[in-house]
């Protein structure tokens, strides 16, 4: 799941090279930022959970708040869409989303609840 030192020696190899003893404190300050310890908790006690299991477990595990206005709860999909293609220019951005905004409602069968 989440690893700060591999993360780093991956990206950064030099630094770790050139600052071996500031990398590894580097290090297990951003784990502990980050709190890499309780996802790698989470990861251990549940790693068979998938879809909209392991959404609403990180939420109630990690005690996040959701509140949604009935017209945002519409708005999310039954089914889910591939994300669209990332965009070269803001032009192509606005196209893009739009036209990946039709091709998952052409797939859609309506709003949760519908």
């Amino acid at each position: 799941m989440l690893n700060v030192q591999r993360t780093l020696e991956t990206r950064y190899p030099s630094f770790f090279e050139r600052h071996r003893r500031t990398a590894r404190t580097l290090s297990r300050f951003l784990g502990f930022l980050f709190y890499e310890s309780r996802f790698q908790k989470f990861a251990d006690d549940f790693p068979h959970l998938q879809g909209y299991d392991f959404v609403e477990q990180v939420l109630r595990y990690f005690d996040f708040d959701l509140r949604l206005t009935e017209s945002e709860r519409a708005r999310i999909p039954s089914s889910g869409c591939d994300p669209p293609p990332a965009p070269r220019t803001p032009a192509g951005r606005q196209h893009g989303k739009r036209r990946h905004r039709e091709e998952c409602a052409e797939g859609h069968q309506g709003a949760p609840g519908d």
